[in-house]
């Protein structure tokens, strides 16, 4: 074999995981900081500020106010990522989010082979790709993603140790559990402690684990994840929250007693298909097979139901529920997915799968002569990008879903079955254009930053303590855009603000909801005045109750 036949061999060998994570990056870094923060992100960005700004990092603080409703691990590699780019954006904060994706893909990967053949792995690494779930929350700056690579990690690392007990073993698996717990709490710990529990009955294998070293890597495990915890303890002064307490009141006591969060129990059947989409009628076939074949399943088959089955009665059970709390049921849906594929394109599911995705396909490919339609209808205006990107994504769709399963090249270059090449192509480019293309294009329509950005130059030259934020719960995403060095005081009613006005007579700034517009206004004390106002912009589609809640600063000035 000459030099370059052996090269080119190592390229096809090796071409199916290139492919793969090429695709990955593609989808998932590509315009990372193109929108602003959006749901639970300001939380995250306003504690890693302070902690930046502070130099404290076992404290977080929400302008000024001690917050340790999660713990520490999802803060520190925020800060590491910006320490490293010497900036802290919309970007950075979602790197390690973006990180913990790429790690759950490749441990679904990795799990795949340990359960079934590489094939099969590679499948469940391109279902999970396209997941809904992992591109919008793997995209987003918070602890979700992190705590599911560690739930997924903990299970693969068991897996691939589950014949070699002793200590080593035994460490690697509670220091994934335990250090994982420092992203968003014990359900790290808890979700695979319970997903590996099957199969540590299974034939009595639990007895080969009764050893002093396991209680003495467990012991080490609790340390890990009480430690950072205990020093903040420690070292805290007056008025902050404790993190220890917290640490057992946000897990087990959101489990038992949920104070909010509390949505009927049957949500989870609505909400996993959400997660899971588009593989929404792929799911019912693979259910339908799984249940045909029960019988004559073999044992790692029936650990993955099983350990499936867990996970959602786990979160079921809770009393506490969220859409993203049960994220990490899908990678043990991807691999459900890879391992009871139909075997044939034939097969209803398939082509119900096939189906649903050239109806979105022509919807998008349609898009030109619906953006019209919406416009007239309630005033929204497609960006010239959005107009191009949306025709373009559904048009590429469409011509994989008719072409990519001709030949078996693309199928060999994939690591897929042939009759599935067509469908992951579709599913790729629909659900990737519309998290990196589309949506970072309607960035213009959001009015948040926007708005935020122009009361920091407008009051550039006013110093903080003559900011404040007059009968609202303090937006972090505010403090975090207006960036300033101390905290922005929050006026609860008209005695505070008589207060904060009467310190002195100079310009100030207060920042408030549109609703309590007239109620400011009629609590402004006589020789005030309104010099300036911003607000956020409000759209045709504004609905009443949502202009009610929009941002506005008034500048006032004492006329004397």
């Amino acid at each position: 074999m000459t030099r370059r036949s052996h090269a080119w061999s190592a390229v096809r060998a090796h071409l199916p995981a290139l492919l793969f994570w090429t695709t990955a990056l593609l989808v998932l870094v590509p315009r990372l900081g193109a929108y602003g923060l959006e749901g639970a992100e300001d939380r995250w960005a306003a504690i890693v500020r302070e902690m930046r700004s502070s130099g404290d990092w076992f404290h977080p603080t929400r302008n000024g106010v001690s917050y340790f409703d999660k713990p520490l691990l999802s803060y520190w590699l925020i800060g590491l990522v910006a320490a490293i780019a010497d900036r802290l954006d919309e970007a950075i904060l979602r790197v390690p989010s973006v990180v913990a994706a790429l790690v759950t893909l490749a441990t679904t990967i990795h799990l795949g082979r340990r359960l079934g053949t590489e094939r099969e792995a590679r499948t469940a690494g391109w279902l999970l790709l396209a997941t809904f779930g992992i591109l919008v929350w793997a995209r987003k700056g918070e602890a979700d993603m992190l705590n599911l690579a560690s739930i997924l990690l903990a299970v693969a690392w068991y897996w691939r140790r589950r014949e070699r007990p002793g200590f080593a073993s035994y460490m690697g698996l509670y220091a994934i559990c335990f250090i994982g717990s420092q992203a968003k709490g014990l359900v790290a710990f808890v979700v695979p402690m319970l997903v590996i529990l099957p199969d540590l009955l299974h034939g009595q294998r639990w007895r080969a684990h009764l050893r002093l070293s396991h209680l003495l890597a467990f012991a080490i495990g609790v340390g890990l994840f009480l430690l950072p915890l205990a020093i903040a303890d420690r070292t805290a002064t007056e008025g902050m929250e404790s993190g220890l307490a917290l640490a057992f009141h946000e897990s087990a006591g959101r489990y038992v007693r949920p104070w909010d969060h509390t949505e009927p129990f049957y949500v989870y059947f609505l909400y996993v298909p959400v997660l899971a989409f588009p593989w929404i009628p792929l799911g019912f076939g693979v259910a339908r097979r799984v249940w045909s074949r029960w019988s004559e399943l073999r044992w790692p088959d029936r650990w993955l139901i099983s350990a499936t089955l867990l996970v959602f009665g786990f979160f079921t059970v809770s009393g506490s529920r969220r859409l993203y709390y049960i994220l990490p049921i899908l990678p043990f849906l991807a691999l459900l997915g890879a391992r009871f594929l139909p075997s044939t394109s034939r097969s209803r599911a398939l082509r119900a799968q096939f189906w649903l995705l050239v109806a979105f396909s022509v919807l998008e490919l349609l898009s030109p002569v619906l953006w019209p339609v919406l416009e007239r209808r309630v005033g929204f205006v497609a960006p010239q990008f959005l107009v191009f990107a949306t025709f373009g994504i559904g048009a590429l769709s469409l011509l994989a879903l008719f072409t990519a399963g001709r030949g078996p090249r693309l199928s060999d270059a994939l690591g897929v079955d042939r009759h599935l090449t067509p469908l992951l192509c579709s599913a790729v480019l629909l659900s990737g254009g519309l998290i990196t293309l589309q949506k970072p294009t309607l960035e213009r329509y959001r009015e948040t930053k926007p708005f935020v950005l122009a009361v920091r130059e407008r009051a550039r030259e006013i110093p903080t303590r003559d900011l404040a934020f007059y009968d609202r719960p303090t937006p972090s995403n505010v403090v975090f855009y207006l960036d300033r060095p101390e905290p922005i005081a929050s006026l609860a009613g008209r005695a505070e603000l008589l207060d904060f006005l009467a310190s002195n007579e100079g310009t100030r700034v207060l920042l408030l909801r549109t609703g309590a517009a007239a109620e400011l206004r009629d609590a402004l004390p006589t020789g005030w005045e309104v010099v300036d106002t911003l607000a956020e912009a409000t759209w045709p589609w504004s609905k009443p109750r949502d202009i009610e809640k929009r941002s506005e600063a008034w500048v006032v000035r004492h006329a004397g």
